[in-house]
């Protein structure tokens, strides 16, 4: 087989592998949530509603941390995705949510938990 082929094979396998270096797309790891609002007051006393930009799959797993990086998903603290309004509801399991940051990702089907979008209860 001719050299040229072979280097243009490998290059071709090595951009399929791992992407163009001037992507930051990686298929293997879940699209990062987006809003353009990332502050909200409660809805109720147990819920925060934020709308996304982002679209994501509906049978995905949310997450809400109270940290950027590390950490455990918070256990008082479900998230629903609500994906025919686009509609990110955290909700707290008792009285009140407390105000603050709260840190949420999401893990798409086949794919790794994408980097977390911080959102501020007010």
């Amino acid at each position: 087989m001719n050299k040229r082929i072979i280097v243009i094979m490998f290059i071709g396998l090595v951009l399929f592998l791992f992407g163009c270096p001037d992507s930051n797309v990686d298929p293997f790891v879940s699209d990062t949530p987006e809003a353009d609002v990332t502050s909200v007051t409660k809805q109720t006393r147990k819920t925060a509603v934020f709308t996304l930009t982002s679209i994501h799959p509906i049978n995905s797993i949310w997450r809400a941390y109270d940290t950027e990086t590390d950490g455990v998903p918070l256990v008082d603290v479900d998230v629903s995705y609500l994906k025919s309004q686009n509609k990110l509801t955290l909700t707290y399991r008792h009285n009140d949510l407390p105000a603050g940051m709260y840190w949420v990702s999401i893990k798409e089907p086949g794919k790794d938990e994408s980097l977390r979008l911080g959102l501020t209860v007010e």
